[in-house]
């Protein structure tokens, strides 16, 4: 059995990149307001070969995929409160692919969780 053929990479996309940004709003009365966005961007991996010892099939390639986070919020002394949302652009792909156990044919795939809305607030001591 071949477990490595020439040419075979590791696996893993091949570019992973991620870029963030704060932007906060100073205002009176020790109150800031703050937006911020977290995006990343992931390549898409390199796919089995069908030479080698453990190539399956039914798994696929890492795809391409993007990740948008947005939050806003106020910070007023030790209390932060803010908005966020997570997947922004809903995105469903499939990052994962799984047998239920060994030798099953039933499957399980794996992805992001889908838009997400909700608020957060915290207070320091």
């Amino acid at each position: 059995a071949i477990l490595v053929a020439n040419g075979d990479h590791l696996g893993g996309p091949p570019l992973s990149a991620t870029l963030s940004g704060e932007y906060d709003i100073p205002m009176a009365s020790a109150k800031d307001l703050f937006v911020r966005f977290d995006f990343t961007h992931t390549s898409a991996g390199p796919g089995q070969d069908a030479q080698t010892f453990g190539y399956d099939p039914d798994l696929l390639a890492d795809p391409r995929t993007n990740y948008l986070t947005l939050r806003a919020g106020v910070r007023i002394h030790k209390l932060n409160v803010s908005v966020f949302a997570n997947n922004v652009t809903d995105e469903h792909p499939n990052l994962a692919r799984y047998h239920l156990f060994y030798g099953s044919p039933l499957l399980t795939d794996v992805s992001f969780r889908p838009l997400t809305i909700g608020l957060t607030s915290e207070y320091r001591f």
